[in-house]
């Protein structure tokens, strides 16, 4: 076995380090010259926004889902996902207005969105605008969905236009 003379030991331990700074420099050169998905980077912000969310940290939810909204590289159910969930913070924080917008967008996206549908009834609910909410109920009912939601933000609408009749009815056939 041949030993290592000083002469060898700098000449191997000068290749190794040769090699590390071309490694590290190739690294960083490439590093540098990756460009972020954008895709990638809008749907990161839509997952952001969701745990921002569901931590009830509304106004950051906000902050991220306009991000990834304004992108432009979602696609339409990730747009319309985005725009929903924008509205729901919007309406936990009492911007009513500006959720319906939202739900709009998203309905102009998908129009037989059923969350989106559901969401702006109720936003319509808590502005008073009930004959819109309504239509908003109708067209739910149209695409013969049957849900427990509907018949709730439904009770409300009926009783915000005066018609308690539709409140009444079921109460009425318990009875019997």
């Amino acid at each position: 076995m041949k030993s290592l003379t000083p002469d060898v030991f700098h000449h191997s331990a000068r290749l190794a380090i040769t090699f590390f700074l071309l490694v590290s420099f190739a690294s960083l050169s490439w590093s540098d010259s990756v460009v972020e998905n954008p895709t990638t980077e809008a749907r990161d912000e839509v997952t952001a926004g969701s745990s921002a969310l569901v931590g009830e940290e509304h106004e950051q939810a906000i902050q991220h889902f306009s991000v990834a909204i304004q992108s432009g590289v979602l696609s339409n159910e990730e747009l319309s996902s985005a725009l929903i969930f924008r509205g729901t913070a919007f309406t936990e924080l009492g911007q009513n207005q500006r959720a319906i917008s939202d739900y709009t967008e998203a309905l102009g996206v998908d129009p037989k969105n059923i969350e989106a549908l559901l969401g702006r009834a109720r936003g319509y609910n808590a502005t008073g605008q009930f004959e819109n909410a309504n239509n908003d109920l109708k067209a739910i009912q149209k695409l013969g969905v049957d849900s427990a939601e509907a018949d709730h933000i439904r009770s409300h609408t009926y009783i915000g236009l005066g018609d308690t009749e539709w409140v009444r009815a079921p109460l009425r056939a318990a009875i019997k």
